[in-house]
């Protein structure tokens, strides 16, 4: 079983989940610091350059390939928008 974190920017997904991860002796991963990776720039340059609908199918590629195995992940919550997103 996976354990999501999804919420509004700022509430503390990514310090809440780093903590948690670190207790369960789980990976941690931000679906957010995988897009910034990838796209080699920041998420608000990636907004403003290619548009919210890029960085929502950079957010789904990763979603797809997140393995199904046990880890911590922590999405932004506009994640849960699309239900294949849900699904993964």
């Amino acid at each position: 079983m996976n354990i999501v974190l999804i919420g509004y920017r700022g509430t503390g997904k990514e310090h809440g989940g780093r903590l948690l991860a670190a207790r369960l002796g789980r990976e941690f991963v931000s679906t957010d610091a995988e897009i910034v990776k990838r796209a080699r720039t920041h998420d608000s340059e990636i907004v403003t350059q290619q548009g919210m609908d890029y960085f929502r199918d950079l957010e789904f590629d990763i979603c797809r390939e997140s393995p199904a195995v046990t880890n911590s992940y922590r999405y932004g919550g506009g994640a849960i928008l699309r239900a294949q997103n849900v699904e993964h």
